[in-house]
């Protein structure tokens, strides 16, 4: 990874971190694991919002409402296997797409959600906030 973690959040206003018993309870109930970096990112702050490096922006679900809204959003009719966890604070949505191995942060359009329309933005953590502060 090119830059720093914390660098590229500094201006992000982070949340109270999450219990061990929600992530894991979220893992169970959907029959994942989450990638180390993000599930770490989650216990030491349960999502988020704001600027992530000079270009980026992000709006990073709580633990608690990720099964909630990719249900909302349909995500299994237009684009399965995907797991949202947040958004540009726009048109795009992040998620997790655990049909990839090892698992992907994606983004794609909320309108229009298909998996032919996915952006890859990185294996890691690290990978997909570095991605979201070049754009």
């Amino acid at each position: 990874m090119i830059m720093d973690l914390n660098k590229a959040l500094v201006d992000f206003q982070r949340n109270e971190p999450a219990s061990e018993g929600a992530v894991r309870g979220v893992e169970h109930r959907i029959g994942v694991t989450f990638p180390d970096g993000y599930r770490s990112f989650l216990l030491a702050s349960n999502g988020g919002e704001g600027p992530v490096g000079e270009n980026g922006y992000a709006m990073l679900w709580k633990i608690e409402q990720l099964q909630e809204l990719t249900y909302s959003y349909e995500v299994e009719k237009y684009a399965s296997g995907l797991l949202l966890i947040g958004s540009n604070g726009g048109g795009e949505a992040f998620a997790l797409d655990f049909e990839k191995s090892p698992t992907e942060f994606v983004s794609m359009p909320f309108v229009g959600m298909d998996r032919s329309v996915m952006q890859p933005l990185g294996i890691t953590f690290d990978d997909f906030i570095e991605a979201l502060a070049r754009s």
